[in-house]
């Protein structure tokens, strides 16, 4: 019922538009594209190439194989023609004139077509795939328009080598090779050239991408570095995602879209032209569901209850204008706004982003060879919090970028792409994530990069290629060679080695961050406000590495410390403290012994008075009498009880210990000499790769690719770590010390009456070991606590450098370190049988996921998997509208170390299923789909990573109407 109701609707709504025809105001080209039993071909890629244009046109035919390219100038054309399957087919020039409509069917032969793709993001021009000097996969239209997904990232799931966490029902983590995380830009994403990644954060927030289905071209992986052309932080590879211009793609689609979870998707698109002179799209989004839950015991600890928010919501809106005033000239102008609310896992723990939009502008510009274009991304958080704090999240972040490119064929066999690019990130968190270096944190990074192809015959190609960028909070410039042989014996074989060095410069996080993650969390503060008269809280804070950090020692080598504790000996709060000082270290016993005083000294008088009842009771004293007296007697042994407590205490020494951020306790610090080392200023990350690739067309059915890889980096920028041990009475030094103040205390028959009375804590009922004597247990108690809160679990104080903007604060940071190598086997191949079936399929292999203590500092993940393997098959039928696919993906277990998210991710195996069925409803030229997407079908309960909820099924279906 409710699917025939949406029929009607999109009827009623289609069928005035469908009903309208298009007069030709210049000339028209169109024709079917039939196989060779004459079914039509729906679907098939119909390109229009020309003198007179500045660009092909592309579009695709409908539900009856048919095409149509209109208000052509007067010229001279050639139609190319390609289908998944099929040999690709390319027209002989004809000549179109003024108001002329020529007809042109094609037919196709059963065949393959890999040898016609064509990329632009391996050479940043177009050159066949086979040829590229790159590996690079493609994710066609077809296979995006098929799959209804929530984000661009979902469509890279079946892309080999590609390793894609899904941490919520529209979050997820993509990354080429390894070296993932939870707040990840490694990989460089691009939308028509345009930087795509939150600016100043740098993360790839891939739902914050203003498109719908029907926007997307294509999408291209370059796998590997790519830093020779597209510059820093394009290492681990490049997405490019490639959108349709309106020329070629006139008409309007409308989807709508619901399933589990509460999802509710609608969408559309609209482009139009006008003598192939003026084109615009309009294109928008909106949807909301409810994510699947986690709730984080960190976050239920430090607030009390679990904050979190499930339901998440995106509406996005883009525009774009094409003008081709001449036929080598193009200009193209677009805009385009993002706002959401969900979840994010970030580095520091997860943040509930409210109301967070995202805007961009682009434009471009192209001249004969000539490519230039600026374009401005901007960010404002909204009212999103960090969930562990309920602290603010301010991001007002701007990345503006000015790029100018030319290409220069000096022979058929000799070109050169060279070119420039300016880069100008400007954070603002009003302080609330850059703190004290808010008004010291733009970047400004320049670029310049050459490239040389050489076709020294039909069969071998040189690529050698070098650029050298600038960046204002980095000493030296950063210089990025490339070098390729691709060696083609044939149209259908290449092999090819290659050279890259490529380089990460530190992100904003890594350089600014001054950002507390937890306010008292020891509740420090809280504990000792009533008896101080302040909190001598000890925060956690996160900071950036921009200047590096220096720890202050003492003249015997060890670290001083500084404490919250200061103002009661008449200290500056930033005073470093030696860290073996007798006297602070008896300040902070006193701070201690007060506060083990204070619960202690209740349960005792409590205790006194109860035995002491019963005695008086049992010699005949009345039981009100015998309460009062005991009462006052247990008063007086209470009085003497502190009395015995020494203030001061002899050989008092302190130890370190370290925060463990997975167990939220103190691991003990074993070298006090080494405890810290200092943190030199961040620097970039080098990556080395040297890579065998092959490519192969068999049979014309049959397409293989291979990969291997060697990989060295070096200057890691680790995850976030505690950099700053606390600082605490060392046991064996305070019991000493203590059980000899106690034993000589107790002897003096002055306190008789209290040592009888302190001797029931040494009976086994109350935890005590019967030796006759209570000196063990009173200074356990001191020492150890009821619940390890006695004095030599209490931290007084922090080592911190002399750059920490919290003098008390544990801090933890970044630093660059380790040198390790990797080496990797990416295998896939896609297979043709005939046009209804095609299978594909691919293999990743990386020998070494984890490189433990690089430098003795720390460990080193690359938070992906060893192995992953996927296959899958496609069923189409172009004469009933019918197509089916289904897709098995596995990946091994994995550890994981990103910010605070540290453990083992477990296996996973997932089946995804889809369906595409075009309903025998007559819109004009148009056609309704019907889609059925079934992603993990078999609810097979995984996560992406630690600290991310379990994901299940997720069933979505609904309509699309194309006309």
């Amino acid at each position: 019922m409710r699917i025939a109701l949406i029929i009607t609707v999109f009827l009623l709504f289609l069928g005035p538009v469908a009903g309208q025809e298009v007069t030709p105001i210049q000339g028209m080209i169109l024709g079917i594209v039939t196989d060779l039993s004459g079914d039509p071909l729906p679907g098939a890629n119909v390109v229009l190439k020309g003198a007179i244009l500045s660009d092909p046109r592309g579009m695709t035919t409908d539900l009856d194989g048919r095409y149509r390219f209109e208000n052509l100038p007067d010229g001279t054309y050639q139609v190319a023609v390609s289908y998944i399957g099929y040999k690709t087919s390319i027209g002989e020039e004809i000549s179109v004139a003024e108001g002329q409509a020529i007809e042109l069917n094609v037919v196709l032969r059963s065949g393959a077509i890999f040898q016609g793709q064509m990329v632009v993001s391996a050479s940043r021009r177009r050159e066949k795939a086979l040829d590229a000097p790159a590996s690079v996969s493609i994710v066609e239209a077809a296979e995006i328009r098929n799959q209804p997904n929530l984000t661009v990232a979902e469509h890279l799931k079946n892309v080999p080598a590609v390793d894609m966490a899904q941490t919520g029902l529209a979050q997820a983590n993509a990354v080429v090779r390894g070296f993932n995380n939870v707040f990840s830009g490694a990989l460089l994403t691009l939308v028509d050239n345009r930087i795509a990644r939150v600016p100043s954060l740098r993360v790839n927030a891939h739902n914050f991408i203003p498109l719908t289905q029907d926007d997307i071209e294509r999408i291209e992986v370059v796998l590997g570095p790519g830093s020779a052309l597209y510059g820093p932080n394009s290492a681990n590879g490049v997405m490019h995602i490639i959108t349709r211009s309106p020329f070629g793609s006139e008409g309007t689609s409308i989807g709508i879209l619901g399933g589990e979870r509460s999802l509710r998707n609608v969408s559309f698109r609209h482009a139009g032209s006008s003598e192939g002179k003026f084109g615009f799209k309009l294109s928008g989004q909106y949807y909301s569901g409810t994510d699947w839950k986690y709730v984080d015991p960190e976050e239920v600890r430090l607030r009390g209850t679990n904050p979190r928010d499930y339901d998440l919501e995106r509406m996005t809106g883009e525009l774009r204008l094409d003008i081709r005033p001449q036929e080598d000239l193009s200009a193209i102008f677009s805009a385009g706004f993002t706002r959401a609310n969900n979840l994010e896992m970030t580095g520091l723990g997860a943040a509930q982003g409210i109301d967070w939009g995202y805007l961009y502008l682009q434009s471009r510009l192209r001249y004969k060879d000539w490519f230039a274009q600026v374009f401005y991304n901007r960010s404002d958080a909204g009212e999103t919090r960090l969930l562990t704090t309920n602290d603010a999240i301010v991001d007002k972040s701007t990345l503006t970028v000015f790029q100018l490119q030319h290409a220069l064929e000096l022979t058929k066999r000799q070109r050169f792409t060279y070119g420039a690019d300016v880069l100008r990130t400007r954070p603002d968190t009003e302080s609330t994530i850059n703190g004290t270096n808010e008004d010291k944190d733009d970047i400004n990074e320049y670029g310049f990069y050459i490239q040389s192809e050489t076709a020294l015959s039909d069969h071998l190609d040189i690529v050698l290629a070098a650029r050298v960028d600038d960046h204002n909070h980095i000493v030296d410039m950063v210089f990025s060679p490339r070098a390729a042989i691709v060696i083609k014996p044939n149209a259908l074989n290449t092999l090819r080695f290659t050279y890259n060095r490529a380089f990460g410069t530190p992100s904003s996080n890594s350089l600014f961050l001054d950002i507390r993650r937890a306010q008292d969390p020891f509740k420090i503060g809280t504990g000792f406000q009533p008896a101080l008269g302040y909190s001598p809280n000890i925060d956690i804070r996160v900071q950036g590495g921009m200047k590096g950090f220096t720890f202050n020692r003492d003249g015997d080598g060890l670290p001083t410390y500084r404490s919250p504790f200061s103002a009661v000996a008449g200290l500056a709060a930033d005073q470093q403290i030696p860290l073996h000082d007798p006297q602070f270290t008896n300040v902070t016993w006193g701070i201690a012994r007060g506060a083990v005083l204070n619960n202690f000294v209740p349960s005792l008088t409590q205790l006194a008075t109860g035995l002491i009842t019963q005695q008086m009771m049992a010699a005949g004293m009345p039981a009100d009498q015998a309460q009062v007296a005991a009462a006052e007697q247990a008063g007086v042994l209470a009085t003497a009880f502190v009395g015995i407590v020494p203030q001061v205490l002899p050989g008092l020494r302190n130890t370190l210990g370290s925060l463990n951020t997975k167990t939220f306790s103190f691991d003990p610090v074993s070298s006090l000499e080494n405890s810290v080392t200092d943190i030199a200023k961040i620097k970039p990350t080098i990556t080395e790769t040297f890579e065998i690739g092959y490519k192969a067309v068999i049979q014309e059915k049959f397409l293989f690719a291979a990969d291997a890889y060697w990989t060295r980096t070096t200057d890691f920028v680790g995850p976030l770590r505690v950099e700053t041990p606390n600082v605490f009475l060392e046991a064996d030094a305070l019991s000493s010390s203590l059980s000899t103040a106690f034993a000589q205390a107790l002897q003096n028959p002055a306190v008789a009456q209290l040592a009888g009375a302190l001797s029931i804590l040494d009976s086994p009922t109350q935890g005590g070991n019967a030796n006759g004597s209570s000196v063990d247990e009173l200074t356990r108690l001191f020492v150890a606590g009821t619940d390890n809160n006695g004095a030599a679990f209490i931290p007084f104080g922090t080592v911190t450098p002399e750059e920490i903007t919290d003098p008390h604060a544990v801090m933890l940071a970044y630093r660059n370190f380790g040198k390790v190598n990797v080496s990797g086997l990416d295998l896939s191949f896609v297979f043709y049988p005939n046009p209804t079936w095609t299978f594909t399929g691919g293999y990743s292999h990386i020998n070494k996921n984890l490189f433990k203590n690089l430098d003795s500092i720390g460990d080193i993940a690359l938070n992906a998997p060893k192995n992953k393997f996927g296959l899958g098959a496609t069923f189409n039928l172009p004469e009933s509208g019918l197509r089916l696919g289904g897709r098995l993906k596995y990946k091994s277990e994995f550890p994981m170390d990103s910010g605070v998210y540290i453990g083992t991710v477990e296996s996973a195996t997932v089946f995804d299923l889809n369906l595409a069925y075009d309903l025998p409803l007559k819109l004009g030229n148009g056609t309704i789909t019907f889609l059925v997407n079934a992603s993990n079908v078999l609810d097979k309960k995984h996560r992406g990573f630690i600290g991310a909820p379990e994901v299940g099924r997720l069933l979505t279906a609904g309509l699309t109407g194309r006309f």
